[in-house]
């Protein structure tokens, strides 16, 4: 884990897009560590708590399956 993400980079990890991500910042579900500066920057750990409370069973396994792709391939 690298810490903090900006906005483009939560979106990449969560497989969602960056306005949802902004979205989510709107709407108070995650909340910036750098509020009023761009660009708005995440604890990562925060990111993945809104992301698994807020997206689908479905779209939880396919965020999960494509993960353990990607970790397969590293071995």
């Amino acid at each position: 884990m690298t810490g903090y993400l900006t906005t483009e980079q939560a979106a990449i990890v969560t497989g969602l897009t960056e306005a949802t991500i902004r979205k989510w910042v709107e709407r108070g579900y995650l909340t910036p560590v750098n509020p009023g500066h761009k660009p708005n920057r995440f604890r990562e750990v925060d990111v993945w708590l809104c992301a698994r409370g807020r997206l689908t069973a479905a779209q939880r396994r396919r965020l999960y399956g494509a993960w353990e792709g990607l970790l397969s391939d590293d071995s």
